[in-house]
């Protein structure tokens, strides 16, 4: 049996536009870990990313002096900076295989690996056993039945949120987005989804707060600046008990010290955190 050997020198990620250390609300992964940290590997993208705090280094590929990184060198700050969570953003990472392969590599590590993945891109099932967090992403108001898919594989086996970001200003679909909106948490009713409004205006914002929160209940957050997350109040999604707080608009402060909510027992966070942090943080770091 031929035994095949690597180094980690040898094996990169690839179209590296930034890396930083920040608090995991900001992904943003509201529910894995409240207060954590994450070290964020952002992966030059076609796709425009509004709801990234790294937005800027949207553009032309041309444009960036983009980077391919040593996954040694990535495992060696990971290893020196000890944040929850290792998450990759762009990319398409759950597409291809060779990024299959960092993944494997990674877990082999006993690394704890999120990844945001567009759900209209092609992805690679076997790369799903890899990971501890998934980002759904929702770019287009469709895909329901690849969502359905997705979900049935992975639900109770790892964390998972959704985040939409593409709710159109068009009058003349606002009929088939609130239809759309109500299918979408009527299918999921036990994943937590955030709606990304900050890129609209005060009355197209309260507009669609009133229609999510009606449809959605306590299911949704909506993000309205990279530091402001409504509503304040964080409840259960099984049975509406109040678990937490927003402090600094972003970080929810559990009110509970385990996953679980107290009055049903439905698990809430993938893990909780020992630090009571209560501002969010963003920090750009050199790999």
């Amino acid at each position: 049996m031929n035994t095949i050997t690597y180094s980690l020198k040898d094996i990169f990620v690839k179209d590296v536009v930034t890396i930083s250390l920040n608090s995991i609300e900001l992904i943003p992964l509201l529910f894995y870990k409240p207060g954590g940290s994450s070290l964020t590997i952002y992966i030059y993208s076609e796709d425009v990313c509004e709801s990234c705090p790294w937005k800027e280094y949207q553009g032309s590929k041309k444009a960036f002096d983009l980077r391919n990184i040593s996954l040694e060198k990535i495992l060696r700050r990971y290893y020196e900076l000890k944040p929850d969570i290792l998450f990759f953003s762009g990319g398409d990472l759950l597409t291809y295989n060779d990024s299959y392969e960092i993944l494997k590599i990674l877990r082999e590590k006993n690394i704890k690996i999120g990844v945001k993945h567009e759900i209209s891109k092609d992805i690679n099932v076997s790369s799903l056993s890899y990971i501890d967090a998934l980002l759904i992403e929702i770019k287009a108001l469709k895909d329901l039945e690849k969502i359905d898919h997705i979900i049935s594989l992975l639900e109770g086996k790892i964390h998972i949120e959704m985040l939409i970001d593409e709710i159109s200003e068009d009058p003349e679909r606002r009929a088939y987005i609130t239809l759309w909106i109500k299918d979408l948490c009527k299918r999921f009713p036990k994943i937590y989804k955030m709606f990304y409004l900050a890129d609209k205006d005060d009355e197209f914002i309260e507009r669609y707060h009133s229609v999510i929160s009606r449809l959605c209940e306590r299911q949704y957050t909506i993000i309205t600046s990279h530091l402001k997350y409504i509503p304040e109040e964080v409840s259960c999604v099984n049975c509406g008990a109040i678990i937490g707080r927003r402090v600094d608009g972003v970080i929810i402060r559990p009110f509970v010290n385990n996953v679980s909510c107290p009055k049903c027992g439905f698990k809430i966070f993938h893990e909780t955190s020992l630090i009571n942090r209560s501002r969010a943080f963003f920090t750009k770091i050199f790999v």
